[in-house]
């Protein structure tokens, strides 16, 4: 072969391995062009909790970070007591994992995945999307029944947090009420 077509044949292979590794970058397969507007601590539809969502590899996960009460009667923190997995159930609620590795969804612009829920031990099959800024939708619905589903509407948090997890009374809580 000629070492000109060589050198063609070789420039093509190479810019198309290129292509190849940075195109789910470009055409959106992960969601990381997505992640900035929904990164950051939102406060729960209750208003008794507040979830942090990060950047996990390009997908989002989410942890319980802010408890309004982190303590029942007797000082003890919360448990993750419903959890269906007997080992969890010791696990204390805050800094435990509400949902991971949501994918991002080109057609439908929203994270999905499954989301879990610490007060009735269930998963859920769930979508978040960003309607206006500092406002994020949340629907979830029972694993298999999508037509049972409910939206639920957090809201960023710009309170504090103490280092046990309590969530600090503060202007942005009371004005969110």
């Amino acid at each position: 072969m000629p070492l000109s077509i060589q050198r063609l044949l070789s420039r093509t292979l190479l810019s198309l391995g290129l292509l190849l590794l940075v195109s789910p970058c470009l055409f959106g397969q992960d969601g990381t062009a997505h992640l900035g507007s929904f990164v950051g601590k939102w406060l729960t539809s209750s208003k008794q909790g507040v979830v942090e969502i990060y950047d996990c590899g390009g997908t989002l996960c989410g942890r319980v970070v802010g408890l309004k009460h982190n303590r029942d009667a007797n000082g003890t923190p919360w448990h993750d007591e419903y959890n269906p997995d007997p080992e969890a159930r010791n696990r204390p609620v805050c800094g435990s994992l509400v949902f991971r590795n949501l994918q991002w969804n080109d057609q439908r612009a929203t994270w999905a995945g499954r989301l879990y829920d610490a007060e009735n031990g269930k998963e859920y099959e769930g979508r978040l999307t960003i309607e206006r800024p500092g406002e994020m939708h949340l629907r979830g619905s029972l694993i298999h029944f999508s037509w049972l589903s409910e939206t639920v509407v957090w809201t960023l948090y710009r309170g504090e947090l103490g280092a046990d997890c309590e969530m600090r009374e503060s202007n942005a809580l009371r004005s969110s009420n």
